[in-house]
């Protein structure tokens, strides 16, 4: 059998968490047929059991043809969420693993994300900064995202004091 077992990272023991959103193959060579004998084919979906998928192609054959190219390939595709929570910090390097196995060997590779956030600031100004009863004083508010991913559904209160 050939199995393609890719691993999520998943807290705790890793830098962070990534959730399983869906898989499938793409194809099984392109067009040359030099591989035979799948029992997926495009569009199957992969295991799911925890934080692994795996696809089970069963008893392959990949003809030698002296030419490595598409023809020789296996594509899946395995989509991940960054899952939000505190064990996703920005910086962190999350790594993901595959690994292909078949009745004589075993081969691995790594692929690695980077999480980033956002870092919000704020500055709030006054002018003039100093007011006489009746005087109109105007006050600005900057708001900016510092950090190096992108910020969503910001609110910026401002309340102004009673007294």
């Amino acid at each position: 059998d050939v199995v393609l077992t890719d691993v999520l990272p998943q807290a705790p023991g890793s830098a962070g968490t990534l959730e399983y959103v869906s898989s499938q193959v793409i194809r099984v060579s392109s067009g040359g047929n030099t591989i035979s004998g799948s029992s997926l084919g495009a569009g199957a979906s992969g295991m799911v059991a925890g934080n692994s998928i795996s696809f089970d192609f069963g008893d392959l054959t990949n003809a030698v043809d002296g030419i490595s190219n598409s023809n020789d390939e296996i594509v899946v595709q395995i989509t991940a969420r960054l899952v939000d929570d505190l064990a996703n910090q920005a910086g962190d390097v999350l790594t993901n693993t595959a690994t292909l196995t078949t009745q004589n060997t075993s081969v691995s590779d790594t692929a690695d994300v980077t999480v980033v956030s956002p870092e919000l600031d704020i500055d709030k100004a006054v002018s003039p900064a100093n007011a006489d009863a009746g005087d109109t004083v105007t006050f600005t508010v900057i708001s900016n995202n510092v950090g190096d991913g992108a910020a969503y559904d910001i609110t910026i209160d401002d309340a102004l004091d009673d007294a």
